[in-house]
């Protein structure tokens, strides 16, 4: 499951030579098959040059051109059960997305490659109260509600995010944009790089710091993670998660992919 979740973030950073070559913007009716294809290229030629890992051929396919026939498995992989009709799609924002995907490394993406410009391609259109399909980020499904809301799970409708200082949590809501909710069930602002945390808060400092930040147990304060090669006593130290033999592991493309 947890490799699901890295493709579906990984497919929102593809690219394709005449995009980043020309720097232009990625019409919609384009989107999943230049998508496809990116990928493909990138696995096939470039990170997994001998074979596949079998646990990926059902999506991958053995060659680039079996890869290639599986556009229609892409576009759940990347849209999940969405409704497109509820979705704005920002082509300059896809554009910026496939250019920042060269800088991928086939050894190692402990960084975001793709910058948040991925995480804008589609946004929500519906207002507060409209009906919608609750988020689920394992199917890549987006709710369709407008910045600012959330699909309430028991009310299936759009509802207001709450603010700073408000109730959060199960059956009281979801926090709002730079805030998440505290142990105290109130939202609060992620604290940043060097600010204070509380270490029972896993994710409590700020998610988009890169590297990734993570509240010092012995400090009480947001450090970044270390990258391959560091020591480390457990995985969360590692910006890839890795902790072997007391050393941070770098994880690639690679390592996902191919045997």
């Amino acid at each position: 499951m947890r490799h699901r979740i890295i493709l579906v973030g990984l497919l929102c950073s593809l690219t394709l030579s005449w995009v980043v070559a020309c720097g232009g913007d990625v019409p919609r009716e384009e989107f999943v098959s230049a998508y496809t294809r990116a990928f493909c290229d990138m696995i096939h030629n470039r990170c997994c040059t001998a074979k596949v890992s079998s646990t990926y051929e059902s999506l991958l396919g053995k060659t680039m051109e079996e890869c290639l026939l599986k556009e229609a498995v892409w576009k759940q992989a990347l849209l999940g059960g969405s409704d497109p009709s509820s979705l704005d799609y920002n082509a300059s924002e896809a554009g910026t997305c496939l250019r920042h995907f060269e800088s991928i490394s086939c050894n190692n993406i402990s960084t975001d490659p793709a910058g948040q410009s991925c995480n804008n391609i589609w946004t929500g259109k519906l207002e507060e109260g409209e009906s919608c399909i609750p988020d689920d980020p394992l199917q890549g499904t987006k709710s369709g509600c407008k910045p600012g809301t959330y699909c309430d799970p028991a009310l299936k409708k759009c509802s207001a995010s709450r603010k700073e200082g408000e109730r959060c949590g199960q059956n009281e809501g979801v926090c709002g944009e730079g805030l998440y909710c505290s142990s105290e069930t109130t939202c609060k602002p992620h604290p940043e790089k060097g600010e204070a945390c509380n270490p029972s808060e896993t994710f409590s400092c700020n998610p988009k710091h890169l590297p990734r930040l993570l509240c010092n147990p012995q400090s009480k304060v947001c450090e970044e993670t270390k990258p391959g090669g560091e020591s480390c006593t457990r995985p969360s130290e590692c910006s890839t998660y890795n902790c072997v033999d007391g050393k941070c592991k770098s994880m690639g493309l690679a390592d996902i992919y191919c045997p």
